[in-house]
């Protein structure tokens, strides 16, 4: 019972945050000239977790390919959470090389891509409140002071970029 009221009480919370971030993101104008002309897909959070999973095991065939009788130790998690971060700042082609790359569908726009991103690194940080789980991932973007990064992009990222010295 104490579960099924945590987990209704988490998905609720959820729903709130998915809001909030939504809105801000919506109201930024940050990745295309009118962002509030994309609807948010609740679809979204499976896409990114496709995305990963499909690099993840790309990823894992192409270093089994050019070292199969060695041992590596690697986060695919951090890499591609690293790319996806330089996909939200990219544009032209960089930005196609890097959907591509990290098997991000053609259907998800950046602003449905970024609201699931944030839903689910929070909803990585709820469940870090127990005893037999911790999951702590640190990627950030750096980013030479002298480069104008735009205050959209600070706002909504505030926690993943930081200025080099």
């Amino acid at each position: 019972m104490v579960a099924l009221l945590t987990s209704c009480r988490r998905d609720k919370i959820l729903e709130v945050l998915i809001f909030l971030i939504s809105s801000t993101l919506v109201n930024s104008q940050c990745f295309y000239k009118d962002d509030s002309s994309k609807k948010l897909s609740p679809e979204s959070r499976m896409s990114l977790y496709r995305g990963q999973l499909e690099f993840t095991l790309h990823l894992f065939n192409e270093i089994n390919k050019m070292v199969p009788d060695d041992n590596i130790f690697f986060s695919p998690f951090s890499v591609y959470h690293s790319l996806l971060l330089g996909y939200f700042a990219a544009g032209g082609q960089t930005e196609q090389s890097l959907k591509r790359s990290l098997k991000i569908a053609d259907t998800l726009d950046k602003i449905n891509l970024m609201t699931a991103y944030k839903v689910d690194k929070t909803s990585r940080a709820m469940n870090n409140n127990s005893d037999s789980y911790e999951f702590t991932s640190v990627n950030k973007m750096f980013v030479d002071r002298g480069v104008n990064v735009r205050q959209c992009m600070l706002d909504v990222l505030s926690a993943e970029i930081e200025a080099l010295v």
